[in-house]
């Protein structure tokens, strides 16, 4: 039978430790490095927060190396197509057009921004979003 040897538990988890522990060590320098520099940046700090802040710098640097050479070859689809948002732009009055009670021509006007002409674009706005479902 050819194939790997069964390990146990144990030795799986002591292995995972004394990996980490060797990247830990390897990692002290750049971690150290960092610190000043942050610290430097954020004299008043906090030990937690300035630890967090080189943890965070570590991991972005760990994660830009592993940056792929092709910018067309990602794991996420290009959604630019797919999701478009054609948007309505209404407008309307939500009053009503009558006599005018404070002109004293007896003009008419719109009851709720007092607009003159009855042909007006109206003074409520309301962006309607064709894609979105009409739930109402």
């Amino acid at each position: 039978m050819a194939g790997a040897e069964y390990t146990r538990p144990e030795q799986l988890s002591k292995n995972i430790q004394k990996q980490v522990r060797e990247k830990k060590e390897a990692d002290t320098e750049i971690h150290n490095k960092i610190k000043a520099e942050v610290r430097n940046e954020f004299p008043a700090g906090t030990d937690e927060a300035i630890n967090a802040m080189v943890v965070k710098k570590i991991y972005n640097l760990e994660q830009a190396e592993h940056v792929l050479s092709d910018p067309e070859l990602t794991l996420r689809p290009d959604v630019k197509k797919t999701i478009r948002r054609e948007t309505i732009t209404e407008r309307y009055h939500n009053g009503k057009y009558e006599l005018d009670r404070f002109s004293e021509k007896g003009k008419s006007a719109w009851s709720c921004c007092m607009n003159k002409r009855e042909d007006s674009e109206g003074c409520v706005v309301r962006k309607v979003d064709k894609h979105k479902w009409n739930l109402s």
